[in-house]
């Protein structure tokens, strides 16, 4: 018998692991640019990276994508780009 339970358990993983990827994602960019930024600003989407931050903070993340993107390869982070 198919037991609904199981079938809820496959979101609720999916959603934790959503959770600790965008938390990776905060604290690489944190250890890059000193950039604090919330979970609620973190988007991902078909493995790019959207944040909603000023234009200072944005520019400032841009200016260290290449080493952002590299550690995010290190830390098993599948995002390709950052906008």
């Amino acid at each position: 018998m198919w037991n609904i339970s199981n079938y809820l358990k496959k979101f609720s993983q999916s959603l934790e692991s959503t959770e600790l990827q965008k938390e990776k994602i905060r604290e690489i960019i944190k250890n890059q640019t000193e950039i604090e930024i919330g979970i609620e600003k973190i988007e991902i989407k078909n493995a790019i990276l959207n944040i909603e931050a000023s234009l200072a903070q944005k520019n400032k993340i841009f200016m260290y994508k290449s080493k952002i993107l590299e550690d995010f390869l290190k830390n098993g982070v599948n995002i390709t780009d950052i906008r």
